[in-house]
């Protein structure tokens, strides 16, 4: 059982994690009621996942 594993995550941990920095370029307003289950870029389009177990939706 995952014996097949076990060194592939000493191999990851091992490595170099590189830094990253960003620029708010825009802001939108949000739900203050909504709470943020995920986040899907496509079609030039960023739509949120929002909701809780049965009142889920996606905007």
């Amino acid at each position: 059982m995952g014996a097949g594993c076990a060194g592939c995550l000493q191999q990851e941990s091992e490595q170099e994690t590189g830094w990253f920095t960003y620029q708010v370029v825009s802001m939108y307003p949000h739900d203050p009621g909504a709470f943020t289950q995920g986040l899907v870029y496509a079609d030039e389009f960023l739509y949120e996942g929002t909701g809780l177990t049965g009142r889920s939706s996606l905007r």
